[in-house]
């Protein structure tokens, strides 16, 4: 029996997947596609680095920093991951957790003997941690660490800070 000139039609609908998808033919619901996250994730240089850390010290704030190149595979597969996280820390509201966690991002290209000499990045992407204006330690990660290594030491800083602000 020959399937009827509808079920063709619908057809291409019930086959495509988001990583197929054709250009000429739209998404049957586009309210169903999900977009990451756009957190602001501020870009700075050495300068206006060290006035973070300086702001950081009076506001007992937490510091992300993340070091990359725009040459560097790895980071560009970390950006959505970084971006994730520092969504999960701040909403478009505010501040979710009671300390502020400011994240940052440095290009290693422009910056390169202040990532190598100060930071002690020679792999990237490089992750740096502050709290209260105090350097924690900086790690290279891949895209698959970055959820358990980053995350782990963002929680551990946000801890302590909360601890230390109880005992104030």
């Amino acid at each position: 029996m020959p399937l009827s000139p509808a079920f063709h039609s619908v057809m291409p609908l019930i086959h495509r997947s988001p990583c197929n998808l054709k250009s000429s033919i739209s998404r049957p619901f586009p309210s169903m596609v999900v977009t990451p996250p756009r957190t602001k994730i501020r870009t700075v240089s050495p300068p206006q680095l060290n006035e973070l850390l300086k702001a950081s010290q009076d506001t007992s704030s937490i510091i992300v920093l993340k070091c990359y190149a725009s040459y560097c595979h790895s980071c560009r597969g970390v950006e959505p991951k970084y971006r994730k996280i520092a969504a999960a820390y701040n909403d478009s509201c505010g501040n979710v957790h009671p300390v502020t966690v400011t994240f940052c991002q440095m290009n290693y290209a422009l910056n390169e003997t202040f990532c190598k000499d100060i930071l002690g990045a020679h792999s990237l992407p490089f992750f740096a941690l502050w709290k209260d204006g105090e350097y924690l330690g900086g790690e290279a990660m891949g895209w698959q660490s970055i959820n358990k290594k980053l995350v782990n030491k963002i929680d551990m800083a946000v801890r302590t800070q909360i601890l230390s602000l109880r005992q104030s």
